[in-house]
């Protein structure tokens, strides 16, 4: 899979953690993978996908297979990641062939492959929080995304503004769930909300909205999403009558979309000021505006 001008193919059941260092220089580089929360990383495709890869989605998909023209074939066990490729517990094996051994393009023509797509990856990513809360987490110096890196990427993982201008109490409801139904005595974050800004497995991004701008940014992973009664008069606040529950700490959740940096904290509290407090407040969803977004990376730039 090293650089070359022949044509690279790449047949796997999944993309894992660390695939690109084994594809390096992976412009034009064919890779055929089944998109299973769980084995492929959404991170990994955006990575390759940013680098010139050419990706294709097969589910069920469960071969491995490494061709190159004029080089030859693997047909291995192991799949495109750092756990199966040498760097993990797993014990693989492989057959180096001929080229010829196989014929490339009537085993692709067999798979039935879609096409990469922004809706795919968000479905992807939406299982992939999902799998990895409470799941073990080994942070490396290669998972640390930074907002400019983010902001690049094809089909970008999704968040959401989670701004605030107040401080309240857990809803009575909510402390009940997570006591029954996590064995907790209460949660550990939550935001009031309207019933439609969030969902389970949403990231927002957490900050305090003044006239000076944005502060106190930190990231808050949703569990659920609980309506709030009037007569719990400490919670309950009109307009906002639901509350997004976080019940664990961060470490127990997969990693956020990018990290809240010194240099973004700046960049986010100038982007709001440019683009306005009160429109902020007055935005109908959740969703960060693609306007704001770009004032961010612009700050972040200078």
């Amino acid at each position: 899979m090293k650089p070359s001008k022949a044509r690279r193919v790449a047949i796997v059941a999944f993309v894992g953690d660390g695939a690109r260092a084994f594809i390096p220089q992976a412009k034009s580089v064919e890779i055929i993978c089944w998109p299973k929360a769980g084995g492929t990383n959404p991170l990994e495709l955006r990575r390759l996908k940013k680098s010139g890869a050419r990706i294709r989605f097969s589910d069920g998909l469960h071969m491995k297979l490494y061709w190159a023209a004029e080089r030859g074939t693997i047909i291995t066990s192991a799949n495109l990641s750092t756990n199966a490729l040498g760097a993990g517990s797993l014990k693989e094996v492989g057959v180096l062939l001929p080229p010829d051994a196989v014929d490339i393009d009537e085993l692709i023509a067999s798979l039935k492959s879609r096409g990469f797509s922004n809706a795919e990856m968000r479905e992807l990513e939406e299982s992939h929080r999902k799998i990895k809360v409470r799941a073990p987490r080994r942070m490396s110096k290669g998972d640390r995304v930074e907002y400019l890196e983010w902001y690049s990427l094809p089909a970008r993982s999704e968040w959401k503004l989670g701004w605030w201008n107040g401080y309240g109490n857990f809803a009575k409801e909510a402390r009940e769930i997570v006591r029954n139904d996590f064995n907790k005595r209460e949660p550990e974050d939550f935001i009031a909300c309207r019933k439609q800004d969030f969902r389970q497995a949403d990231w927002l991004l957490s900050f305090r909205l003044t006239k000076g701008g944005a502060s106190a940014a930190k990231w808050m992973f949703v569990d659920f999403v609980v309506e709030i009664e009037r007569k719990d008069k400490e919670a309950y606040y009109v307009g906002y009558p639901y509350q997004a529950i976080q019940v664990w700490t961060r470490r127990h959740y997969p990693l956020p979309p990018f990290v809240v940096t010194t240099p973004f904290r700046a960049a986010l509290r100038s982007a709001c000021l440019k683009y306005g407090i009160e429109r902020i407040k007055k935005l109908g969803s959740t969703r960060p505006p693609l306007r704001l977004l770009q004032m961010i990376a612009n700050e972040m730039k200078k």
